[in-house]
């Protein structure tokens, strides 16, 4: 199903936090209702629309990863993990590696990308 979804992501080509952030929360309702399938499209959706090196573009990772997750695709899990990290160490190496660029929020969830890593 996940090829299915990709061909059917109808993504306009200018990056939009707003929007990639609306597709994220739309996600989320799927996601709490264990609609895997709707959730991965809204996130995959929410991942096109986030510009490159930005909160969106994190959390979409994230958000992703665990649906792979919950579905025991533990390759595709990690792979997203892995963008996760590279996409993070780039923000940070951006700004000087100044501390105060990772929230609460973002602390949260660098845990659970940690906590799902290790049970791949």
């Amino acid at each position: 199903f996940l090829n299915e979804i990709y061909l059917k992501s109808n993504i306009t080509s200018e990056k939009s936090v707003e929007q990639s952030d609306n597709y994220r929360k739309k996600g989320n309702e799927h996601f709490a209702k264990r609609d895997f399938k709707s959730a991965f499209k809204y996130y995959n959706m929410a991942l096109l629309q986030a510009p490159l090196k930005s909160k969106s573009s994190l959390l979409a990772y994230s958000n992703r990863s665990a649906v792979f997750f919950n579905l025991n695709l533990f390759n595709q899990t990690l792979k997203d993990i892995s963008q996760f990290k590279i996409i993070m160490q780039e923000i940070i190496d951006d700004n000087d590696h100044n501390s105060n660029i990772i929230s609460t929020e973002m602390l949260n969830v660098i845990l659970k990308i940690f906590n799902r890593e290790l049970n791949c």
